[in-house]
């Protein structure tokens, strides 16, 4: 292979943490402050919830006791957390559609905004069923099976929080994960062979469920945490397929023969089955590869590759069917004013690109 020189630029990087930092700080923020907020009207909470249930309050009447002080304080606190995340939810949400709306295709966004709609609209509305009309329910519906004759019924009120508290924090943890591991595949940090952030996602948001469900869900909790694993993980396979066959390349900058600095990037484009592919074992560092099926006929392909050169500052684009003009206009012009050069190899006019050895060294003298 030709010798050319790499130097990483980490700047584009460093932007898009910091942007990413100031959508956790700002998240934490929001979120203290809730607890604060929410920390001053618990009490009420607690008492209107109690009356939605179908149970006799009151000093002459025994069906709501406290066994435990301490199980009591948890459960005021424990509200007060679920009260801050559902509350904080979808400001979450619209920090996040923020941050991501530069860096996505059209059908990206859409996807997103149905995932976030889903784990950060619906969920929230979905504690809000349960506080307010689930647990009543099976309250009711348990009262009315397990009542003897003559025989006084009474209920512990930390445990009756603890139960609605429960199927909150499921629901949050689930919402939590399916965003995360959205995200994640998203911007590429999922890709075939890297998997290993996707089994940590799964495995911190099950321990979490384990560790943290109260003793009422005992003997379910693996389950549970399983169950809400895989189906987060199934929500977040639905996102679009690539356009280009991955999200994230590793492109660093390069210099050619001349000294010239440029970001370069080879375009396998199988032109509909008629231009050959480049060999599977040509991998060199810091360029980007991206694969298409027919560049000049497919729109969301046209897309993903003036997303890359915009996000990705790609300088010198390298297609292997044809020499650069069939492409677009459209795309051309727009490649040329992001200051991206398009050059071809032109493999349909090259008898000889049926052979791997022949293509492989028309990949390397693309890189001088």
């Amino acid at each position: 292979m030709s010798q050319f020189h790499i130097t990483e630029n980490s700047s584009q990087y460093s932007v898009h943490l910091a942007d990413l930092h100031r959508l956790l700080r700002s998240s934490i923020i929001a979120l203290g402050v809730l607890c604060i907020f929410w920390s001053f009207f618990v009490s009420h909470i607690m008492t209107t919830w109690l009356d939605l249930l179908p149970l006799h309050t009151g000093p002459e009447n025994e069906n709501l006791s406290i066994y435990g002080p301490f199980d009591w304080i948890e459960a005021r606190w424990s509200l007060v957390l679920v009260l801050a995340f559902t509350s904080a939810m979808p400001l979450t949400s619209i920090l996040i559609q923020r941050f991501s709306h530069s860096g996505l295709l059209p059908s990206e966004r859409s996807w997103l905004s149905a995932v976030l709609l889903i784990s950060t609209i619906l969920v929230p509305l979905l504690i809000i069923a349960v506080w307010a009309f689930a647990l009543p329910k099976l309250i009711g519906f348990v009262k009315l099976a397990g009542s003897l004759d003559g025989v006084g019924v009474s209920y512990d009120a930390a445990s009756v929080f603890s139960l609605a508290l429960g199927a909150s924090w499921i629901l949050i943890v689930w919402s939590l994960t399916a965003v995360s591991i959205g995200l994640a595949r998203l911007y590429g940090l999922i890709e075939i062979a890297e998997t290993r952030l996707r089994y940590r996602i799964l495995i911190i948001s099950g321990g979490t469920l384990v560790i943290t469900l109260p003793v009422e869900f005992d003997g379910l909790r693996i389950l549970i945490a399983i169950c809400i694993a895989f189906s987060a993980d199934a929500l977040s396979r639905t996102i679009p397929v690539a356009p280009l066959g991955r999200r994230r390349f590793d492109i660093m900058n390069t210099q050619d023969s001349e000294g010239t600095p440029i970001r370069l990037a080879l375009l396998d484009c199988g032109c509909e089955d008629s231009c050959p592919r480049f060999p599977q074992n040509f991998e060199p560092p810091g360029i980007a590869i991206p694969r298409c099926d027919a560049l000049c006929l497919n729109k969301p392909e046209q897309d993903g590759l003036l997303d890359l050169a915009f996000h990705s500052g790609i300088t010198r684009l390298v297609v292997s069917g044809c020499d650069g003009a069939p492409i677009p206009r459209v795309l051309r012009n727009s490649l040329r004013t992001r200051g991206c050069e398009v050059r071809g190899l032109s493999w349909l006019d090259e008898t000889s690109s049926v052979d791997e050895s022949w293509r492989t060294n028309s990949l390397n003298d693309a890189l001088l």
